[in-house]
């Protein structure tokens, strides 16, 4: 019994004096949100919503979805980024017309910024165009925001006008 109980004593001191308070080689850090919006996002997928006001008929909606429509280049060092949004709508039919597919191509660059709690992420083109996107979920290779954009519309036989389109975009690398 006595050779436990010295076994143990001895076995406590090295357990002791092997821990050091000031050893943090092992404690592993989260990657900071701008860590981790940093990079190339590729959309893998986007939802877009809006109304089009129609003269005749009215607040006609228009939604949809798309695939690989476009990437975003965020650089956190430089607070930049580059977004380039390109997808075709879904076909629709308003008024008993059926309309075919409409390209959607946004291009912007300029800065960003979070808010205060990071849950929201400001883009500001160097047009001045602010978006702003809640962020639903930033991870090491994912991304979902949802935020809305003003997008210069133009139909053929209809006057151009400024949609607000509701988006969701999932990303990935």
């Amino acid at each position: 019994m006595k050779n436990y109980l010295g076994l143990l004593a001895i076995a406590l001191c090295i357990v002791f004096t092997s821990c050091n308070k000031d050893d943090d080689s092992n404690i592993i850090t989260e990657p900071t949100s701008e860590e981790l919006i940093n990079g190339d996002w590729l959309i893998d997928h986007l939802s877009y919503e809006t109304e089009v006001d129609i003269p005749f008929l009215g607040l006609i909606p228009f939604n949809g979805d798309a695939e690989n429509a476009g990437s975003y280049q965020v650089d956190s060092e430089a607070y930049t980024y580059v977004g380039d949004v390109d997808f075709m709508t879904e076909p629709m039919n308003i008024g008993g017309f059926d309309f075919p597919s409409v390209p959607v191509k946004i291009l912007s660059e300029g800065t960003w910024s979070f808010n205060d709690d990071e849950t929201e992420l400001h883009l500001t083109s160097t047009e001045g165009v602010i978006q702003v996107y809640e962020v639903e979920n930033l991870a090491e290779g994912f991304v979902l925001l949802r935020g809305a954009i003003t997008y210069p519309f133009e139909f053929p036989g209809f006057e151009p006008m400024n949609l607000q389109v509701q988006l969701d975009l999932q990303m990935g690398r």
